[in-house]
Order: C-alpha cells, then sequence, then structure tokens
C-alpha cells in the first residue's frame, strides 16, 4: 500500500511542475504579445501604428517622385509643423527683406 501512495505522490508532483511550467509560459506569452502590439515613437518596427498620408509620402519619395526639400517640407505639414516659409523664402538669407 505504501508504493502506491509513493507513485501517486511521484504523478502529483510531476503535474504541478508540468502545470506550473503552463502557467509561467502563458504569463511571458502574454507579456511579450501585449508589449510588442503597443506602438513605439522611435520609428523602429513593423508594428508602428503611422498616418496614411505620411505613408504615401513616404512612398513618393522612395521612388523618386519627390525631392528631399518637397518631402520634408510635406512632412511638416502633415504632422502640423509648417514653418510658414515659402520655395522663394529659402533663396533669401536670413535677415534679408524682399
Amino acid at each position: 500500500m505504501r508504493q502506491m501512495m509513493g507513485g501517486f505522490g511521484l504523478l502529483a508532483a510531476l503535474l504541478n511542475i508540468l502545470l506550473t511550467l503552463g502557467i509561467l509560459y502563458l504569463v511571458v506569452w502574454g507579456v511579450i504579445r501585449i508589449l510588442s502590439a503597443r506602438p513605439r515613437g522611435d520609428g523602429g518596427g513593423p508594428d508602428e501604428r503611422t498616418d496614411p498620408a505620411e505613408e504615401i509620402l513616404r512612398e513618393r519619395f522612395a521612388r523618386g517622385e519627390i525631392d528631399a526639400d518637397e518631402y520634408d517640407r510635406s512632412l511638416a505639414t502633415l504632422r502640423g509643423e509648417s514653418d510658414q516659409r515659402t520655395p522663394e523664402d529659402s533663396d533669401s538669407k536670413p535677415g534679408e527683406q524682399r
């Protein structure tokens, strides 16, 4: 009778270990999944949520449809950072009036 109890105790210990490892695995998996789904502001990663207009602008720049200056101006405008300068103003020196 004593041998039966010993066998059952070993089985219970193994099940306890497997259950603990399974729960630990699920917790780690959940944390990784939550952190990877969160949008990052560092400009990296495929999970970053971007404005579709900015994505189109990036694609046009990559295809060579627009130059770097136009890309920068358009991106600033989309982000609300426009400095209110016109292309003609960029030819003049700072402080110079036309």
